[in-house]
């Protein structure tokens, strides 16, 4: 039989092959074309051709995208190329708008504009792009985050691909690991471990609250401190334990303060002696959080 050639002219263009389906008019012009041995369906559209080769039941199909295409959620096409604009204005609010738009694109199209924007030399525009690469969770985008915490020097990059490529799973803990030892920023140390407090990876969580104590900022030692206290009922709570036991006698009073809260979580012999002895710190702060531990304990029985 011969070929039969069918063709349809739309005003809107479709997103994928599926959003081609869905239109009913579309449907049955591709089943008339495949009741022959051969058919070819075409789609003509802004700069998008969809042509449907059939040989029995085996298909091949080319699909040819314009720089427009539909979100999934928008019947209307979306210009990529004013997106890319957005995302590298200086407007906050132009930038927000075009991330959540291009949340909605389909990652082989959204991932290739993301990348060039993590290879502008401004710092703002590779933040936003890390960010938006989060909304992707496809091999390319957590190579590309990966590369941005291995290279990238800036803190404020390098913390909002911690927060990215955090969504990826067990598979970025050994990352963000790596990036807290690599790393002196506060900024960025508090945000991995900040991530760390969410997951049940104890001993990476503990190998850095011990890093984290021993660091020169004050606020880096104190969430270090509050992971400390989150991993007393933990597999390495012993371990955690002794940590804040030692920080009990810390020079800084603000050290105490906070293992001194931190020891709540867990009441036992240790425990109990040791919030009795910072109830006789020299600081009024220490005294007032032994106190509230120690009626803590009390109340509950």
């Amino acid at each position: 039989m011969g070929n039969r050639r069918i063709i349809l002219e739309l005003d809107r263009e479709p997103q994928d092959l599926q959003a081609v389906w869905r239109l009913d008019s579309i449907a049955r012009l591709i089943q008339q074309a495949l009741t022959n041995d051969r058919g070819i369906f075409e789609w003509r559209g802004t700069n998008i051709a969809y042509l449907l080769f059939t040989d029995l039941f085996e298909c091949k199909i080319e699909v040819y995208l314009s720089t427009k295409c539909m979100s999934e959620r928008d019947e209307l096409p979306m210009d990529l190329e004013q997106i890319e604009r957005d995302l590298r204005d200086r407007a906050l609010n132009k930038q927000k708008v075009a991330l959540d738009t291009l949340a909605q694109v389909p990652a082989d199209v959204a991932v290739p504009i993301l990348a060039r924007l993590l290879e502008s030399s401004d710092f703002m525009q590779r933040r936003v792009a890390v960010m938006g690469l989060g909304n992707h969770r496809v091999e390319e985008s957590f190579q590309l985050l990966a590369n941005v915490i291995t290279n990238d020097r800036d803190p404020n990059v390098m913390g909002e691909a911690a927060n990215s490529i955090f969504d990826f799973g067990d598979r970025a803990i050994p990352l963000l690991v790596n990036l807290f030892k690599n790393t002196q920023n506060w900024l960025v140390r508090q945000s991995i471990i900040s991530l760390l407090l969410d997951t049940d990876r104890y001993a990476e969580l503990l190998d850095t609250a011990e890093l984290a104590i021993a660091d020169e900022t004050q606020s880096v030692q104190e969430v270090g401190i509050l992971a400390l206290g989150h991993l007393l009922n933990s597999p390495v709570g012993e371990r955690a334990l002794s940590l804040l036991l030692d920080l009990c006698k810390d020079p800084s009073w603000r050290n105490r303060w906070r293992a001194t809260i931190a020891l709540q979580s867990l009441q036992n012999t240790a425990t109990k002696a040791a919030i009795a002895r910072m109830q006789q710190d020299e600081h009024f702060r220490v005294v007032a959080a032994a106190l509230e531990v120690a009626n803590h304990w009390a109340s509950s029985g």
